[in-house]
């Protein structure tokens, strides 16, 4: 619209066998200034999913009932330079879902209409040309529907850090990187179980290092989850509860190394 002002939109258009036809438009508006250094925008954006095939037909948790999910989302954010060596990005977005498709045992269903809201911040700072860092925390709250409760059953965290180091020196670099997990309590209803994830507030560091030997041999050493945390993204605790509530976690990988040589003939 002007060298600053800018304004991308689009209008996509399904004609589905199934769920018949659906137009969703949608619109982003975005305005740099202050010599190019900070860009701030504000979108709309409709959608339609429709139900998969495994939604719909698995054998075993297929629904032929489920409505397509609609819905629209609200974004606004800014971008800027500090100067070339450091940036910041914040966005903040609210969404409507009608219709959420999701999973709930014993089989996909719409879950209900969903309401979600959250936003996140990074920062990237460039120390040396060889080191730098950023992190990042993103903050989501996803409100009760009919068939789940707050934050999709407790399953997505109120919170979540991403951190990492980074050093890069020619034929030699390494990274650090570290994800943190905030407020993942899993279900809160009236059947919801003590220790339904073994930590429902933790980090997770994971370290690698490679070196080009020559132009042809790189040799690589990788450690993930440094301080062994114990931990579960996923959980059958709700539906088969026992004495034992380590038999019923998922648990996610333990400490681990791996140490490798790649050669390029």
């Amino acid at each position: 619209m002007t060298d600053q002002l800018k304004l991308t939109a689009g209008v996509r258009h399904d004609n589905n066998s199934g769920f018949g036809k659906h137009t969703t438009p949608s619109a982003n508006l975005g305005y740099t200034f202050n010599k190019d250094r900070t860009n701030v925008y504000v979108s709309y954006s409709e959608y339609f999913i429709p139900p998969s095939p495994s939604n719909l037909y698995s054998a075993a948790y297929g629904n032929p009932n489920i409505k397509p999910e609609t819905g629209n989302t609200k974004e606004i954010g800014i971008n800027h330079k500090f100067d070339d060596t450091f940036a910041l990005s914040a966005h903040a977005f609210k969404r409507y879902s009608e219709n959420r498709i999701g999973y709930v045992y014993p089989k996909y269903t719409n879950v209900g209409d969903e309401k979600a809201r959250g936003w996140d911040i990074q920062l990237k700072k460039q120390f040396t040309p060889q080191f730098s860092t950023y992190v990042g925390y993103t903050h989501s709250v996803i409100d009760a529907t009919a068939q789940r409760a707050k934050n999709v059953d407790g399953y997505v965290p109120k919170g979540a850090w991403d951190i990492g180091l980074d050093y890069d020196n020619k034929d030699f670099n390494a990274s650090l990187i570290g994800k943190g997990v905030i407020d993942r309590m899993g279900p809160q209803s009236a059947d919801a179980v003590d220790a339904f994830f073994p930590a429902t507030t933790y980090f997770v560091w994971d370290a690698s290092m490679n070196y080009n030997v020559n132009k042809n041999a790189k040799i690589y050493f990788k450690v993930n989850n440094i301080f062994d945390k114990f931990y579960a993204e996923h959980s059958n605790a709700r539906y088969n509860w026992s004495a034992d509530p380590d038999g019923q976690w998922w648990r996610a990988p333990g400490r681990s190394f791996l140490v490798g040589m790649e050669y390029a003939f």
